[in-house]
């Protein structure tokens, strides 16, 4: 059978291209496309032999179909990708989507399945999805793809400064294969690397700065890391409504090269079916809010679920040289001064509380224990909680003491396999004990000071020079996570695996179950306020995604939470004022700015695409208008925008031409007249003539 491609034109002055189907056909069409047009394939099945590269703002749409709730969907493969791409090279993957902020992308309706190679693909995502800008690219969208069975180590790898969903997909995962490797190492613009904008942000919990991983069907087949999501680099994510199949949400922390860990987890309304032994996942660094969650099947490890957490650096392991094995002796952490208490600033090594000579020692288990040369004749378990590091071996390992006599310790370090290491001496050796009391990026832990370097990290805001980068606490909270077989029902709790400066009731909150479901407990709403999380947290982001239900995030939406809010106006005293509202309740208020004298507020619109609304102010004697570029109540910028003739006023503003740009819409109150003015940001590129308005109307809204 011959396909032939071609494509078809539109209204609205897209173009629908048909393709055969093949790499190299939508690769051509894509050179013919421009931003806003689709490429569809058609049912068949299809050999890639080459990696798909999109750098426009296109849809991708095959014939695949996937409907039904995502405990029980039903999948109809019709448009089928047999993955024969390279396994080794530089160009690796099947899609590769690198976009400017302002471009929008789509992959939809399309089953990807393995080739002839049982070859895992040397690179990291099968799927890549990609932004690096000044500011966010905010519409990615993966939906109704089924991935089966590929041999890549990563299904979807988003990165770059990226948000958007990826929704009704049905993942089957190789044992060695994660469903999801997600990034944010360049948030905050383009001078950002490793994730240090994202740490040097807010979480930002309840709003739309995550990438959004729901109601998709996820199995793994083998390990417990089978289908996992993966995050690091500052990454950023919200799991939900998603049902996991002995597969589970995961992270990786601030532990290897000069990459920071995890930023910030969202997980609630998922649910967990197991056949396998299984227990919470590592939370390895960041702020995470677990709730809602059900998990059925094997019961978890200590009823520990959706996530633990894991110190990797304070094990020795998987530590570099830019953030080294964390004992107490790093400028990098938080440490303990003399009384064990106070800490040092933030600059220095902890207090030497003890050095000298250890005898052999060969830690098995993970589990070390050591007898120092000369007795010191140490009290009982007076170290319990320091920490305990081989200053003679180049790397400095390291580990935690869970207990003492008066010459011997024990201690946990790292117990898995080679090549790394745990801590272990040889007679002779140095042992230092010092105690950390925070370790960078730590479990609860979040914003802090801005870091940059990516050979020789340093603190930018202390001078560059390596110091710990005073991560404000931002607790972990779980509740509503259930574990059910039959009658019996169990609440499933975030453990701290032991690790001595992950504390209960400080850094993590286990509120239980009983709450009415999806609410927000008070607890957590009085902590995570404007000042700890950049706008008050209500409640999670809006669901479905607006990507998904193809509503727009509200354009007076100042606070990014997904829920319009008030811009109140004092025409007296030129103030401005922010309701931000839960559908007909006011949550908060912040004032916003003061207006200069002769202007006023004529409309409010993200006109430089940055994820945050704008006000657009009108001077009705000068016909001048202004664009006020902000930052939630901010300013952050401004420009001038067209000036109007004479009888004209700004009525309101709207994307008219659904363009994705702010336009801006004009009346003559003696003519009645309308026109719209389409905008680039503050430029006009083009216009037309609206409706005429009847006598005795005006127009109040677009």
């Amino acid at each position: 059978m011959v396909i032939l491609s071609g494509f078809l034109p539109r209204l609205g002055g897209a173009t629908v291209y048909q393709s055969n189907g093949s790499a190299q056909d939508i690769q051509r069409l894509h050179g013919m496309a421009s931003d806003g047009d689709t490429i569809t394939l058609p049912v068949g099945t299809f050999s890639w032999t080459s990696r798909v590269n999109i750098t426009k703002g296109i849809t991708l749409q095959g014939e695949t179909t996937i409907v039904g709730p995502s405990t029980n969907p039903t999948v109809t493969d019709a448009t089928i990708i047999r993955d024969n791409t390279p396994r080794t090279g530089t160009r690796l993957g099947i899609i590769n989507a690198s976009l400017i902020p302002s471009q929008s992308f789509r992959l939809t309706g399309i089953t990807f399945v393995a080739g002839t190679s049982t070859i895992y693909a040397n690179g990291n995502g099968a799927i890549q999805l990609n932004s690096v800008g000044s500011s966010p690219n905010t519409s990615m969208r993966v939906d109704h793809c089924h991935f089966h069975m590929l041999y890549h180590s990563y299904i979807l790898w988003i990165y770059g400064w990226v948000y958007g969903v990826d929704d009704h997909n049905v993942f089957n995962c190789q044992p060695a294969s994660l469903s999801h490797l997600v990034w944010h190492h360049t948030y905050g613009g383009t001078s950002q690397i490793k994730g240090n904008g994202s740490w040097a942000d807010y979480p930002w919990f309840g709003t739309s700065k995550f990438w959004f991983i729901e109601d998709n069907t996820i199995t793994g087949n083998g390990p417990l890391t089978s289908g996992n999501i993966d995050a690091k680099q500052g990454g950023r994510y919200v799991s939900r409504h998603n049902a996991w199949y002995n597969a589970r949400p995961n992270s990786h922390g601030t532990e290897a090269g000069s990459q920071r860990g995890v930023r910030a987890i969202e997980i609630y309304d998922d649910t967990y079916t197991w056949t396998i032994n299984n227990g919470g996942s590592e939370l390895r660094s960041g702020a995470l809010l677990a709730h809602d969650n059900y998990a059925t099947g094997i019961e978890p490890n200590r009823d520990e679920g959706p996530m633990n957490g894991t110190l990797q650096r304070v094990l020795g392991a998987q530590a570099g040289p830019q953030f080294p094995p964390a004992a107490g002796q790093t400028a990098w952490d938080q440490n303990a001064g003399a009384d064990g208490i106070t800490p040092v600033p933030a600059r220095q090594s902890g207090y030497l509380f003890y050095s000298g000579l250890a005898d052999g020692c060969r830690p098995v288990g993970g589990h070390g224990v050591v007898t120092v040369q000369v007795n010191p004749g140490w009290s009982t378990n007076q170290w319990i909680g320091y920490g305990i590091h081989n200053a003679t071996q180049s790397d400095h390992r390291s580990g935690y003491i869970t207990s003492n006599t008066t010459d011997t310790i024990r201690y946990t370090t790292y117990g898995g396999s080679p090549p790394l290491v745990p801590l272990s001496f040889v007679a002779g050796d140095s042992l230092q004990i010092h105690k950390p009391l925070v370790i960078m990026d730590q479990p609860g832990r979040g914003k802090g000071d801005q870091l940059s370097g990516a050979t020789n990290v340093v603190n930018a805001a202390l001078g560059n020079i390596r110091a710990w980068p005073r991560n404000q606490r931002e607790p972990i909270y779980t509740w509503n996570n259930t574990w059910t077989s039959g009658a019996t029902t169990r609440a499933l709790s975030f453990g701290n695996g032991g690790f001595p400066t992950i504390i209960a009731n400080q850094d993590y909150f286990n509120l239980g179950i009983g709450f009415p479901a999806d609410t927000t407990p008070t607890q957590v709403a009085a902590t995570y306020t404007a000042a700890l999380n950049g706008v008050a947290y209500t409640g999670p982001f809006v669901y479905p995604h607006p990507l998904v239900t193809e509503a727009p995030t509200p354009t007076t939406d100042f606070n990014n939470d997904g829920k319009p809010d008030y811009l109140l106006f004092n025409s007296n005293t030129r103030d401005t004022v922010i309701w931000y509202l839960n559908n007909n309740v006011v949550t908060a208020s912040t004032y916003g700015p003061t207006l200069p004298g002769g202007w006023s507020v004529a409309g409010v619109a993200d006109f430089n695409r940055d994820g945050h609304t704008d006000c657009l102010l009108f001077n009705s004697s000068t016909r001048q208008t202004v664009i006020w570029y902000l930052n939630n109540n901010v300013v952050i910028g401004a420009t001038y925008g067209p000036t109007l003739p004479g009888g004209w006023s700004v009525a309101g503003v709207a994307d008219f031409n659904r363009d994705g740009h702010a336009d801006y819409l004009l009346f003559n109150s003696s003519t009645r007249q309308t026109v719209i003015w389409y905008l680039n940001n503050n430029v006009v590129t083009a216009s037309t003539y609206g409706p005429t308005l009847p006598s005795g109307w005006s127009v109040v809204a677009p």
